[in-house]
């Protein structure tokens, strides 16, 4: 094919038959995807770092006990709130300016909105300082971006699987460090008096904050710009049909008109609408079985639960970090290997549907555990592993679907949208979860109406998904990867 001149930059377009990904190394970017790990760790610290200390801030603030779990619930859910909101015009400013400044702006803007946080002295402040955060940082939608850009498509698994796992390594290290810091003056003496007295959450938010600019200025100095119309000259890349129907772009300027155009064609392109659902209906079930699977595993053995210590629930949550480890790094790469996207999210939808609907049915192995408490433990781990490698393979396919998906240069508004339509979904998750627990074991019903209701309705939840992934278009012109074979 000729190269033709476009009709409104005389640009030259390339051949259609130029492989898109020439100008990747071709070695995996260990590098730049360890940085960006750093920078998914920082925003999960900012979601979790309050979860130990929350309680106690409102009692502080003087909320009397019966009414602690809904403010708390205001308190963290407003952070997911302003992610809904603002997650899309990040998006959309990364598409325009570059994903290096919104990601630097995103770890400076935890610093500084996170100290704000710990001079907290009611909710309302409180509760501004969470939605700031939350307004400021898109890292995680930015960081899918990111990848998508720098890696050749047989690494995107790989690449995003260390985001997620990162993603669930910030998660768990968050409230460690949080309570660490929080009210430090209860136990050192020698604080009575000083400011982390009159303000005992200050230290936990300062650690939070330092760490934030720890990577800032790491990332300041190293981080490098993905976005490939700023990477390489405009002569060098490929335009495909999509750029040639989008009116040109004569400056940088973020309009409203732009905004609105760049949301209406994210909204008209199908497999972005498909893959955003069937990305919000996985989110959806991860947080709900969570949230109710901690509360069933306390409950008594004759209320259907399993009657576990805080330690006990310690040890099974330390158990399914090691699963996500396991699956992330070594089976989901494997997988992708033989399976398309598509194929990879069915897969893993079709049998995470039945494993999670039965998933209270654990109990099944209690008799073990009085006199073989290794088998007891060792089936535990057999059920969370084979959960954790199907949800691994739903989020990480979906995930990659949406970046597929993406119109020609609004990578970054899609995973802003997407990231948006998620957070509806993983912030009703927790009421639903705990609506449906409570009604369930508040009825004398049988199967599935009894204590198995919730996994039931999370298995149906899957289902769905299962049945949107049908409607998925594979693209036509997907690049096929060739594996390297050895010359003998």
């Amino acid at each position: 094919m000729d190269a033709q001149k476009s009709s409104n930059e005389g640009t030259p377009i390339h051949s259609l038959d130029q492989d898109p990904e020439d100008h990747l190394p071709q070695e995996f970017q260990y590098k730049r995807i360890g940085l960006l790990c750093l920078i998914i760790i920082c925003e999960c610290f900012v979601f979790s770092f309050p979860f130990p200390f929350v309680v106690f801030m409102l009692r502080d603030f003087g909320y009397p006990e019966q009414e602690l779990g809904f403010y708390a619930g205001l308190i963290i859910g407003s952070y997911t709130f302003a992610q809904f909101l603002f997650s899309f015009p990040l998006g959309s400013l990364s598409d325009k300016y570059g994903r290096r400044p919104v990601l630097l702006m995103g770890l400076i803007g935890n610093a500084i909105t996170f100290i704000g946080f710990g001079f907290s002295v009611n909710l309302l402040m409180a509760i501004a300082f969470r939605m700031m955060t939350g307004a400021v940082n898109a890292n995680f939608v930015i960081g899918k971006t990111y990848i998508g850009e720098i890696c050749r498509k047989k690494h995107l698994s790989l690449a995003f699987n260390f985001l997620t796992l990162m993603f669930g390594v910030g998660q768990v290290l968050g409230p460690i460090l949080g309570g660490f810091g929080a009210r430090p003056a209860d136990r050192y003496s020698f604080l009575k008096g000083t400011v982390l007295e009159t303000f005992p959450y200050l230290l936990a938010c300062l650690i939070c904050a330092s760490l934030q600019l720890f990577v800032f200025l790491i990332s300041y100095f190293t981080l490098k710009e993905s976005k490939p119309d700023m990477v390489n000259p405009p002569s060098q890349q490929l335009e495909s049909n999509d750029d040639l129907l989008r009116p040109p772009k004569t400056d940088t300027k973020m309009g409203w008109g732009e905004y609105f155009r760049d949301l209406m064609i994210i909204l008209k392109t199908h497999n972005v609408v498909v893959s955003t659902f069937m990305y919000s209906l996985v989110i959806f079930n991860f947080v709900l079985v969570d949230e109710i699977t901690a509360v069933w595993l306390s409950l008594p053995i004759e209320s259907g639960g399993m009657a576990f210590t805080s330690s006990d629930i310690g040890s099974y949550y330390a158990m399914n970090g090691v699963c996500l480890v396991i699956g992330q790094l070594l089976i989901l790469p494997k997988l992708s290997d033989y399976l398309s996207l598509v194929n990879m999210f069915k897969f893993g939808a079709a049998f995470y549907s039945i494993v999670v609907t039965i998933a209270f049915y654990q109990n099944m192995f209690l008799p073990l555990r009085p006199n073989l408490a290794f088998l007891f433990w060792g089936g535990l781990f057999v059920y969370i592993f084979i959960k954790a490698v199907l949800g691994g393979a739903m989020y990480v396919s979906s995930n990659l679907m949406i970046n597929e998906s993406a119109p020609s240069g609004l990578l970054g508004s899609t995973n802003g949208f997407s990231y948006s339509v998620g957070a509806i979904f993983r912030t009703s998750a927790p009421l639903i979860g705990g609506a449906i627990l409570t009604w369930s074991l508040e009825h004398d019903y049988s199967f599935p109406l009894d204590y198995h209701l919730p996994t039931v309705c999370a298995g149906l939840s899957v289902f769905i998904s299962l049945g949107l992934s049908f409607t998925y278009r594979a693209p036509s012109n997907q690049h096929i990867e060739i594996p390297d074979v050895p010359i003998v």
